[in-house]
């Protein structure tokens, strides 16, 4: 879990230095990382994967969709 983590991270750093925090491509990264992380994790590590997302989504700057989880399982 701590590379996604990681990758978060870098995707987010990346992202507020060129100026694209706000952009749907940034959540869309990190969507893209997350879905991977969630259908190859346990029961508990789906549940960190949307909890990193929902604490993601109660900061300002990354806009998710309301469907992500679906996103995720699919």
């Amino acid at each position: 879990m701590s590379s996604f983590n990681d990758q978060v991270y870098l995707i987010l750093a990346k992202a507020e230095a060129e100026g694209s925090l706000g952009y749907s491509s940034t959540a869309n990264k990190i969507l893209d990382i997350a879905r991977v992380q969630y259908q190859a994790s346990d029961e508990n590590g789906k549940k960190a994967v949307i909890d990193k997302i929902e604490a993601l989504k109660s900061e300002p700057g990354v806009k998710f969709p309301q469907n992500y989880v679906a996103a995720l399982q699919s």
